[in-house]
């Protein structure tokens, strides 16, 4: 799949659904994609999904809570791999977190960020960035 003029992508609905998974020898082009909202990312089976101009994510502006957003890189030599990526933006609402995981050997590197932010929300209800890094040889890299 190739989408070079794909720059932004807006999910503000009320469901967490959308989603960029990578999987049995899939591959997909998004270089120009810079911005994200309310986006899940996956990676799995030795492949690799890079979003090398994304700079910014958020996880949603005021839905109805209970939602949650999932980056996770499954096994090894299966990245998820955004280099120019500086800020995440938490949820507002209750009960809604953004996972970030790498789990059974796999990589997430965030290299560049440098503010993980949850901002004052609606209520003081769970909410909020969660870091996972599970099993042998998993890790999050963020920047020293």
């Amino acid at each position: 799949m190739n989408l070079p003029a794909l720059t932004d992508w807006n999910d503000m609905g009320n469901t967490s659904g959308s989603s960029i998974t990578i999987r049995n020898s899939g591959a997909v082009n998004f270089d120009n994609f810079t911005s994200a909202i309310g986006v899940s990312l996956y990676v799995a089976d030795g492949l690799t999904l890079t979003l090398p101009a994304l700079t910014t994510f958020a996880a949603n502006r005021g839905v109805n809570g209970g939602h949650t957003w999932n980056w996770r890189a499954t096994g090894p030599a299966a990245p998820l791999d955004l280099p120019a990526l500086t800020t995440i933006n938490g949820p507002l609402d209750h009960n809604a977190f953004l996972n970030i995981e790498s789990v059974a050997g796999g990589t997430v590197d965030l290299p560049a960020v440098t503010q993980i932010l949850v901002p004052a929300g609606f209520n003081h209800l769970a909410r909020g960035v969660r870091v996972l890094a599970d099993g042998v040889d998993s890790v999050v890299i963020f920047p020293r």
